[in-house]
């Protein structure tokens, strides 16, 4: 996944993928159900994944490294992992 296309917008819940921008907005398509639509910059503003950040006890981690540590370990669990029955 690209991370650097992946941005937040006050005021709608998830995430959207960043298709096209424009001095009074941006087009983004949701990454929950895939609907695509304009974004006012007026109404809106607008958080790249890459800048947020999570704070934790010793330093600032940002969002993408976390979510590419997750991406990594769950591929180890998955291949190396017991399987578990439901």
């Amino acid at each position: 996944m690209e991370y650097n296309k992946i941005i937040a917008v006050t005021g709608l819940p998830g995430l959207y993928e960043l298709l096209s921008s424009k001095s009074d907005g941006a087009i983004v398509r949701s990454l929950d159900d895939k609907s695509t639509k304009f974004v006012s910059s007026r109404i809106h503003n607008f958080s790249h994944l890459e800048s947020i950040e999570i704070y934790t006890v010793q330093d600032n981690v940002n969002l993408v490294d976390i979510l590419k540590a997750m991406e990594t370990s769950s591929e180890l669990c998955t291949r190396n992992g017991p399987k578990m029955k439901l």
